[in-house]
């Protein structure tokens, strides 16, 4: 009896370690990701071609806060010849019509308008300021369609502005969702601190 209970001793002292190491890496991964990003959540995962070649679904991008980066947009940019993910400006997450509750969604930011301004040629004034953003893969701007009607991207709806691609990583978000992985403690801590911050990502519905 004594040698039985001194292997189950020695097998919770041993899942207590694994339970502290991984908790351990979890922690450190996702304070150093906030740390570089400043945005919760500091990733996002895409879903949708709209911004196809340049970013394909799957892949995973690492965001920054706007309070970090500024937005260059695809005007500016071509003046300097600034370019991120291929293409001139900044790719921004943001909340469309800065409903938090609808799907974000991943495009470059075109150009700014100002109030009143056209927000194209031929187009109607801008209700107010904001940016104007277009899949790389669409043919029609956010605001021309069903995805921000009308309504130039104000600032506070931007979530944060996309850095680093990585390809393939997204799909981690549908791996750690799986009910085989959650029922292991490695599972349910990595679901709980990274599955709901991987957000699935609106590609232009409708305009692909």
């Amino acid at each position: 009896m004594a040698g039985a209970g001194g292997r189950l001793f020695r097998a919770i002292i041993s899942a207590l370690k694994d339970v502290a190491v991984t908790l351990a890496f979890v922690l450190i991964l996702t304070g150093g990701l906030y740390a570089y990003a400043g945005v919760w959540p500091p990733m996002v995962s895409v879903d949708g071609s709209s911004m196809y070649p340049h970013l394909r679904a799957g892949d995973l991008v690492i965001l920054r806060g706007k309070d970090r980066v500024a937005v260059t947009t695809s005007c500016d940019a071509v003046t300097g010849g600034y370019r991120k993910f291929d293409g001139y400006g900044d790719v921004i997450v943001y909340s469309p019509m800065g409903n938090r509750s609808r799907v974000p969604v991943i495009h470059r930011a075109a150009y700014w308008v100002d109030e009143g301004q056209p927000m194209w040629p031929g187009g109607p004034r801008a209700p107010h300021p904001g940016y104007i953003t277009l899949g790389d893969n669409n043919f029609f701007y956010d605001q021309s369609t069903s995805i921000s009607p009308d309504e130039p991207v104000r600032p506070e709806w931007v979530l944060g502005v996309s850095q680093i691609r990585i390809p393939y990583l997204g799909l981690l978000r549908a791996l750690i969702r799986a009910p085989s992985l959650k029922k292991t403690f490695m599972g349910l801590a990595i679901h709980g601190l990274f599955a709901e911050p991987l957000l699935r990502l609106e590609v232009g519905p409708g305009v692909l």
